[in-house]
This record gives structure tokens, C-alpha cells and sequence, in this order.
């Protein structure tokens, strides 16, 4: 390793074929605006209060009696036929129930009827996103490590 250059974060990437196995649209899940009730302190609470959508971009919420529990967004990736994914997340009250799972298999559903395939990634340490991704059928493509200047 050069001077100067420390670790800085490991993360997993998986590729998902939507056309290999379907995802059932979820009920509690609806497309919402970013300003819609619930949503700004949604945002504001998992950190990206500045979020927007880009251009065929789709922010959805995961709700419960009018709560927003979850939220995602879904649109074209990087690539010609492949979606992209942007799971916001799971508000920290509501984690460990399943939300995001549930979350996650309602967007690839959606990303399925537009795109071929989804290549996503978390951080490596990120066990729950990384079961979440193992249980709709994605399979590992590699290992990163990133490094910062120190």
C-alpha cells in the first residue's frame, strides 16, 4: 500500500436477474413525493434529508396506519437494462421486523417491469442488507475495499 493511504470501508456487491424469479407487489407500499406527510422526517431521520429524485427516479414508502416506516427508490441504473436501487432504509424504531426486506423485494418488482437486472452493493459489515439481497435471489459479484488519503 502506498504512504499516505489507509483502509477506509469494504463493501459487497450483488447482481440480481429480475426476469428469474418474481416479486410480489406489497400492499403497505405506495409511491410517494418527498414532500408528502411523513416523509421529510422520514428522511431527515435515516440521514439524507436533502434526497431528490433524479430524472425516472421513484421514491416509495413502506406504511403503516399512515406511519412511514420505509423507504426506497427505483429507477434506471448505470447501464442499459439494469435498475437502480436506492433503499433509504428502515426508520431506527422500526428495524428488525422485516420492513426492509419487504421494501427491497417490492422495489426489484418494480424495477422488473422496466429493466433486466439490478447490481447493488452495501457496506460488508452490513449483515441484515446482505441477507436481504441473498433472500431475493441476488448472488455476490465481488469484495471491495476502498481506501482514504490519511
Amino acid at each position: 500500500m502506498q504512504a499516505g493511504w489507509v483502509p477506509d470501508s469494504q463493501q459487497v456487491i450483488y447482481r440480481t436477474d429480475l426476469r428469474g424469479r418474481p416479486h410480489a407487489p406489497d400492499p403497505d407500499v405506495t409511491p410517494v413525493h418527498p414532500d408528502d406527510p411523513g416523509v421529510p422526517e422520514a428522511l431527515l431521520e435515516l440521514g439524507r434529508p436533502d434526497w431528490e429524485a433524479a430524472e425516472g427516479w421513484t421514491l416509495h414508502a413502506l406504511r403503516r396506519e399512515g406511519q412511514v416506516l420505509a423507504l426506497g427508490a427505483t429507477g434506471p441504473g448505470g447501464r442499459p437494462g439494469e435498475a437502480g436501487l436506492d433503499l433509504i432504509g428502515v426508520r431506527p424504531a422500526q428495524r428488525g421486523r422485516g420492513y426492509g426486506a419487504r421494501l427491497h423485494a417490492h422495489l426489484l418488482g418494480v424495477a422488473a417491469q422496466n429493466f433486466a437486472s439490478h447490481t447493488g452493493g452495501t457496506d460488508a459489515g452490513n449483515h441484515a442488507m446482505r441477507r436481504t439481497f441473498e433472500r431475493s435471489g441476488s448472488v455476490l459479484l465481488s469484495t471491495q475495499q476502498y481506501y482514504r488519503q490519511h
